[in-house]
């Protein structure tokens, strides 16, 4: 049993060589990936990115989702009106957009 023992402590002696140029060969390539990433220059892009969305107006958005909204207020007072003044009752109520009467 003291053989199996000896004999791994040996091998790992000598497997330790073997580890450092694994490390050698990953941190090569991972500084490989980090210059492909371009992180500096990836960060800059998103604070660039930020910058140019804080500069944008979103009044004119805002102006138009509230012109929609008051479109379809209109458009639901006119068929709250329509369906509450249905029949003859609805006919005489209502106007057509000539100003005649249906």
């Amino acid at each position: 049993m003291s053989r199996t023992i000896d004999e791994r402590i040996v091998e790992m002696r000598f497997d330790n060589r073997q580890f450092e140029q694994n490390v050698q060969t990953s941190l090569s390539t991972l500084d490989k990936l980090k210059r492909g990433l371009d992180l500096d220059n990836a960060a800059k892009s998103l604070d660039g990115l930020g910058d140019a969305a804080k500069r944008c107006d979103m009044s004119v958005l805002g102006k138009s989702v509230e012109t929609v909204q008051a479109k379809f207020s209109a458009f639901q007072d006119d068929s709250f009106q329509h369906h509450q003044f249905g029949g003859e009752h609805g006919k005489a109520a209502r106007v057509r957009p000539d100003n005649r009467p249906h």
